[in-house]
């Protein structure tokens, strides 16, 4: 909300509630432990792979997870190494 004053805000209660108003509309799994995010460049697509065995093909991926995870995920193909160079 724009009113007018820019100084700090505090958010109550976690960010959460952003990326679930955001998602309104869209099918949105949360809980779900990814091992891999593969993409499918002859389909146009992303192969989400999670840890339980399931597997989701999706247009586009939206990946907000803490650093030590986000070390721990298999990309194909494998991330820039300027990215993970950013990661140590």
């Amino acid at each position: 909300i724009d009113d007018g004053n820019r100084g700090d805000r505090l958010v109550v209660d976690g960010y959460d509630w952003i990326v679930r108003l955001l998602a309104e509309d869209l099918p949105v799994l949360f809980e779900s432990r990814v091992s891999a995010i593969e993409e499918l460049k002859e389909a146009s697509e992303v192969l989400i792979s999670c840890q339980d065995g399931s597997k989701y093909r999706c247009n586009k991926v939206i990946c907000t997870v803490p650093l030590p995870v986000l070390k721990g995920l298999r990309f194909m193909p494998a991330l820039a190494k300027r990215k993970t160079e950013a990661f140590k």
